[in-house]
Parts: structure tokens; sequence; C-alpha cells
């Protein structure tokens, strides 16, 4: 059995190192940083449980978005040395 490598399509990811996609979401990420900080004076034992779920739902979205970038990071240069690779 043959398996031949085709070139990655990272595209559900990020379209690049470039993109303006990828620029918003570091932009995004940094944004909620920097509002998360001022959480944590809320986060309290009284904290009402609307409230909490609202930081971490928030806090979820932030997560989710920074390990797309990882892998972004991780994937893309994989993916061009893998192009290079087979030509």
């Amino acid at each position: 059995m043959t398996y031949t490598q085709t070139k990655w399509n990272l595209t559900p990811l990020y379209a690049g190192y470039e993109s303006a996609e990828l620029q918003n979401a570091f932009d995004m990420v940094e944004e909620q940083t920097a509002s998360f900080e001022g959480v944590r004076g809320k986060l309290t034992p009284d904290i009402s449980s609307e409230q909490f779920i609202k930081i971490m739902r928030a806090s979820e979205e932030t997560s989710r978005i920074a390990h797309k970038q990882m892998l972004t990071a991780l994937l893309l240069p994989a993916r061009l040395l893998s192009h290079v690779a087979n030509s």
C-alpha cells in the first residue's frame, strides 16, 4: 500500500501567518486576557452562578481561539516543509 502525502489544508484554521483573521484573533485574545484580569476580584465565593457562567464562557472562548492559534503556529511550518520535501 502506497501513501502519497499531500499538502495540508490549514484554511479551516487560518489562511496563514499574515491573514487578517489571525491578527484579529491575536487582538481578541489580548483584549480578553486584559479583561479577564479585571474580573479576578469578582471571583469570590458569593459570586452569582450567572456571573460565574458568563466569565467561564468568555474564558473558554478565549482558550478555544488561543488553541487554534497554537495549532496554526505548529502546523503551518510543517505544511510548508512537507510541500518543499514533495517538490
